[in-house]
């Protein structure tokens, strides 16, 4: 039997979306989850890290369709989602942006089937923005040769099937593939597992890929599945608090921590030191043809990436 929407007891999967003045946004990706259709049936919590915006009204419309927990302070992507994992009843969790759009009514389903098998840990699906272009789905950890060949434009002159591990980003995801990590606006994992790794790292940014690299040193694996698609607006609620460039600065600010927690000091100073000046370079191209925005961005990046390269 295939239940629709919710299971009034111990339901298969747990829906969970943080979210911050998302109100523009929410409701069509909740109507999107809410037409999923999944053997053992769903629940869905929403946590509202202290919107300000219309949130609070719209999630009350959804009525007890949906599970609410309203924060008075904005505890962002990690502090929510562990908060919702606490309390979920679902034996896998799906976390989900609330700048996403399931497409068709099957993905948590597959997703979930990919996360319940044997030695996977997490599963994500195929992103696209919003005009159906592709959006980078997965990535690869940091590595000297990676950073290198990247920091160099190398990487292009790669074929497809080395993309796919070196530089992801620049790869066609046509297939389905064991990758580093996958992208958190939607990732299934069995709750058990996200438990015993203690959640979401609480620094903001990376938290899908550290997830990722701890299950994998367990001898567990990271799947994308090409087979379900899912809509991801991206940044809509960061892109409130901060410009291009500050973002891309805490993006690199997480990505260092990730360095400094995983790395040994040799190993993580040449890749800061290669991405830094990968980087660089990279600013003053757009520079020299006057894309100010972009160049902004990876100078904030290679700044972050040389300041004490260590």
């Amino acid at each position: 039997m295939r239940v629709l929407c919710h299971a009034p007891v111990d339901p298969r999967v747990t829906v969970i979306i943080a979210t911050w003045n998302a109100g523009d946004v929410l409701g069509a990706c909740l109507d999107s989850v809410l037409r999923q259709e999944v053997e053992g049936g769903f629940e869905t919590i929403v946590v509202d890290n202290a919107s300000t915006d219309a949130t609070p009204q719209l999630l009350r419309s959804y009525g007890d369709r949906v599970r609410v927990i309203t924060n008075d302070d904005n505890a962002r992507y990690s502090g929510a989602n562990n908060q919702a994992a606490r309390v979920a009843r679902g034996s896998v969790l799906f976390f989900l942006n609330s700048d996403t759009e399931l497409r068709g009514a099957g993905v948590i389903e597959r997703l979930a089937d990919v996360a319940e098998q044997a030695a996977v840990a997490i599963a994500g699906p195929r992103l696209v923005n919003p005009d159906g272009t592709l959006q980078p789905s997965c990535g690869s950890h940091p590595g000297v040769w990676r950073a290198l060949l990247v920091g160099a434009g190398a990487h292009r002159l790669l074929p497809d099937s080395a993309r796919a591990r070196v530089a992801p980003a620049h790869w066609t995801h046509e297939t389905a593939i064991d990758a580093d990590w996958v992208m958190g606006a939607a990732i299934a994992i069995p709750a058990k597992l996200f438990r015993e790794l203690g959640g979401f790292w609480e620094t903001m940014y990376a938290e899908e890929q550290d997830l990722a690299l701890r299950a994998q040193r367990r001898g567990l694996r990271v799947r994308f599945d090409p087979s379900v698609t899912v809509m991801h607006v991206g940044n809509h609620s960061l892109s409130q608090q901060w410009s291009d460039a500050e973002r891309a600065r805490r993006v690199a600010l997480a990505e260092i921590a990730f360095l400094r927690a995983h790395y040994g000091v040799a190993r993580r100073t040449a890749i800061r030191v290669l991405t830094g000046l990968g980087y660089g370079a990279r600013a003053a191209a757009f520079n020299l043809l006057r894309r100010r925005g972009r160049a902004a961005v990876y100078s904030a990046m290679a700044r972050a990436y040389l300041a004490r390269a260590r």
